[in-house]
């Protein structure tokens, strides 16, 4: 997954246009006190939660990490955050760096993690007591136009990823000694003149492609099959749109 990812870092924020108002509306939503003096942030991909970050005033003590070392060197060089940000080429699949933190967030990243609760206990211990995870990602729902397109032309061919729902992440903060004190979710929608900019826009952003190796893509007959099914059953006025479905949540230790 870090190669596509990878591989995508030059042009990623060339179509994050979703991902930059998640990350914007997660800082103005989180609360970040003035004692979070160091703080953990999970999958930090270009930079877009980073910078918010190290816009703060007070400007907190900001410990990055990401599976991308491309993505990792895009955040450096957009992100000013000078003596109080670090950054480092960890996989948080793997392993956390080691605390204390007294606070972790994230944004638009942790539906790439296949087990949401063993995360979240590795999180759990390397946070100070009472320190909180704050994180927006992507719900099952998104792109639900483009599933739905993809099944009717590929009928038994497993899509590439799976995305956690609401019950879901809830369920893997509580298994993790977690409780999710203020949740809300929220839809955007984005217009694409076709769906060739769409699946684009989506390959731009390393989304395309399946992490398994057991899991195929579709043929190209497939691909013409999709495009067409989404044009038919969803063009409109403002174009073709693609929803994406956002969970915040705000967490401390029960």
């Amino acid at each position: 997954m870090s190669r596509r990812f990878s591989a995508a870092a030059a042009a990623y924020e060339s179509g994050a246009a979703v991902q930059a108002e998640v990350a914007r509306e997660l800082v103005r939503w989180m609360e970040l006190p003035e004692e979070a003096d160091r703080v953990l942030e999970l999958g930090c991909g270009t930079g877009l939660l980073t910078r918010q970050l190290c816009a703060l005033n007070p400007r907190p003590a900001v410990h990055a990490i990401d599976a991308s070392a491309a993505m990792i060197d895009v955040c450096r060089a957009k992100t000013a955050g000078g003596p109080k940000l670090t950054t480092e080429v960890r996989d948080m699949r793997v392993s956390l760096p080691e605390g204390p933190f007294s606070r972790a967030v994230s944004s638009s990243a942790l539906h790439w993690i296949p087990d949401l609760a063993a995360l979240f206990r590795a999180l759990a211990a390397c946070l100070e007591d009472g320190a909180r995870v704050t994180f927006a990602l992507m719900l099952e729902g998104t792109l639900e136009e483009l599933s739905a397109a993809r099944c009717a032309a590929a009928p038994g061919v497993e899509p590439p990823v799976s995305l956690p729902s609401e019950g879901g992440v809830g369920r893997a903060l509580a298994e993790a000694g977690m409780n999710a004190d203020r949740v809300k979710t929220e839809t955007r929608t984005v217009y694409y003149p076709c769906a060739e900019d769409l699946l684009r826009d989506l390959h731009e952003r390393g989304v395309t492609g399946s992490p398994s190796a057991r899991r195929r893509g579709l043929t190209r007959g497939e691909l013409r099959k999709l495009k067409e099914i989404y044009r038919h059953r969803h063009a409109g006025p403002a174009g073709l749109p693609a929803t994406y479905r956002v969970g915040f949540f705000d967490t401390g230790m029960v």
